[in-house]
């Protein structure tokens, strides 16, 4: 089953960044969660996070 992975940083109205994961199987209309963070900094850590966990289950980057 082909499935997409996505991670973006986006800033918000307040200053703060949030952190907008989604994903689903490719041609679907998906899942989509967001987390919100005060500085850049720890937003990218997240996602660095998050991009270590997909690529060690196969997911690949573009």
């Amino acid at each position: 089953m082909a499935r997409f992975y996505h991670l973006e940083l986006q800033p918000d109205l307040f200053g703060g960044i949030r952190l907008v994961r989604s994903w689903g199987r490719i041609g679907g209309s998906g899942e989509v969660r967001q987390s919100w963070f005060p500085s850049l900094l720890e937003a990218e850590g997240a996602r660095g996070g998050w991009l270590r966990r997909k690529l060690a289950r196969g997911y690949m980057t573009d």
